[in-house]
């Protein structure tokens, strides 16, 4: 059981929950060693999935996170760690200030048509990243796009968020995943 202060490897202390998701739950957190902010993702299982989907789905997260890993780009989020805690893997990232572009739109309406166009080439050019370091992102949505216009350049762009980074839900016990 893990709760705000809860300390990580001895490292990452757990500030306070952000988001939740199907599989998990967004941490702010503080690295303690080198004395920042960053954002831990917890792989959180919902308690009726059998063991062998459960190893299937840290393998997955697993994978992802190696992935989103070899990434450069100033529109990914970049993964720092993964750590293993009460048995589970915990991903460590950065902590993008924000909230997603679903977000922006909600509550400012349609954006100009130059910014959309801006937006849309920022997030070509950080899929055509990915895809050619062999990543494929599988769920790009305004939901899983951080909207940081406010960060110093060359941040100042959204972020391609794939680890929960931007599942801004009240914190909440994770839903189970939809059946395909």
């Amino acid at each position: 059981m893990v709760d705000r202060f809860t300390l990580l490897e001895e490292r990452y202390r757990l500030v306070e929950c952000i988001g939740s998701g199907g599989m998990g739950r967004v941490w702010r957190a503080r690295d303690t060693r080198l004395d920042r902010d960053v954002a831990v993702k917890e792989i959180v299982f919902p308690p009726q999935l059998p063991a062998q989907e459960q190893r299937e789905a840290v393998e997955r997260r697993l994978r992802e996170a190696r992935g989103a890993a070899r990434l450069n780009h100033p529109a990914v989020i970049t993964v720092h760690d993964v750590i293993e805690h009460d048995g589970r893997p915990w991903i460590v990232m950065d902590l993008i200030r924000g909230g997603s572009l679903a977000d922006l739109i909600a509550a400012d309406g349609p954006l100009p048509l130059q910014r959309t166009a801006q937006l849309g080439q920022q997030v070509l050019e950080a899929l055509s990243a990915a895809h050619a370091a062999g990543v494929v992102h599988r769920d790009v949505k305004p939901s899983r796009r951080d909207k940081s216009t406010a960060a110093p350049p060359p941040r100042r762009a959204p972020h391609i968020c794939s680890h929960g980074t931007a599942a801004h839900r009240p914190c909440e016990a994770p839903r189970p995943p939809a059946r395909r």
